[in-house]
């Protein structure tokens, strides 16, 4: 492992999800003095280092490079990625490019990875980012998804069976990328970093809940539709003007009645902003954050993980097995549901 150095040139940040901005990013930022920095993102993940002053590059080519709605789309979005690579990046030399994670979105791994070949690349890592050992995915996809990788967008990868076996995941190869220096870093203590101020959208609320994209993980729409409305119920009965509503920053969805609400607070509020305020009550369908939450807050912190069925029961019983770990709390009935709630 190495050693963070002073840089003199154009520092490059390169984001994928807000847990990355809270726990690395922030304090980095905070602990360092970058003379010129500029944060690669994606949609919805730029609003905090705007707030800042910090300059941001959001690519208009979705990071995952295809998604379910545009996957006939490919070789268009390939040329997309490769002009904007161009537009922003290609004249970029002799510079600091810190990476902070290692997989899913292939677009931002070739842009590193063409980057690496003209400037130095630091890799911050979490201390428990490589103790799971996961499976590799099998079959013509992961060929075809790591020849398109190499030829069309210049990066070496492996595919992997991240959280379900039907989902493929792209991994990059490490070792392609010349003189990596890979750093184990995670500054976030629990508490407020000096630039949030408690916000004043949650003022007086004390339930939070964590909207998230889940159909992808094999839920039934059935199942989600039914847990969501019947949550929603019980907000506007027995708590009507002290709960709000959060979307992932990535895609801010919200299922079914909750779409509703007039307490529906900004997607792209990080998690972590709003972990100093005195909540009763912190929900999700089921979610990394829970867990975030229920290290650092003294609110009752649930998962409906339970509510529907799972295609993968592996990725479920792995996600109990973290939840347990930490105390979330994940009832299997409507009326320990209720009970956890007071009502």
């Amino acid at each position: 492992m190495g050693k963070l150095e002073n840089e003199i040139f154009m520092t490059l940040f390169f984001i994928n999800a807000p847990t990355q901005i809270t726990h690395q990013a922030l304090p980095l930022i905070k602990e360092r003095k970058f003379k010129d920095l500029t944060v690669v993102v994606p949609r919805g993940l730029d609003t905090t280092f705007k707030q800042m002053g910090i300059k941001t590059i959001v690519p208009n080519v979705n990071p995952n490079l295809i998604t379910k709605e545009d996957k006939l789309k490919l070789f268009y979005n390939i040329t997309k990625a490769n002009n904007e690579y161009d537009k922003y990046f290609k004249r970029v030399k002799g510079e600091t490019i810190y990476l902070f994670f290692t997989s899913w979105a292939v677009v931002f791994l070739s842009y590193v990875s063409k980057l690496s070949k003209h400037n130095k690349v630091i890799l911050l890592r979490m201390e428990n980012d490589d103790k799971d050992v996961i499976p590799k995915y099998k079959g013509p996809i992961a060929w075809l998804m790591k020849y398109i990788a190499r030829y069309y967008l210049d990066v070496e990868t492996e595919i992997l069976c991240k959280h379900t076996s039907k989902t493929p995941s792209y991994e990059l190869v490490r070792e392609s990328i010349p003189n990596i220096n890979i750093l184990v870093y995670d500054k976030f203590d629990g508490e407020i970093p000096d630039i949030f101020k408690e916000d004043p959208l949650v003022e007086n609320k004390k339930i939070l809940f964590l909207s998230s994209e889940i159909e992808s993980e094999g839920a039934n729409m059935g199942d989600i539709e039914k847990i969501t409305n019947y949550i929603y119920d019980i907000f506007e009965e027995h708590y009507p003007d002290k709960y709000v509503i959060k979307g992932h920053p990535r895609d801010g969805i919200i299922y079914f009645d909750m779409k509703k609400s007039k307490h529906i607070i900004p997607h792209t509020i990080l998690l972590e902003t709003l972990l100093g305020h005195d909540w009763d009550y912190i929900i999700s369908y089921y979610s990394e954050g829970l867990m975030s939450a229920k290290l650092r807050t003294g609110a009752k912190v649930i998962s409906l993980l339970n509510f529907w069925e799972w295609k993968d029961l592996e990725r479920k019983k792995g996600v109990i097995e973290r939840h347990n770990r930490v105390g979330v709390l994940m009832p299997k009935t409507l009326t320990e549901l209720k009970e956890m709630l007071k009502v």
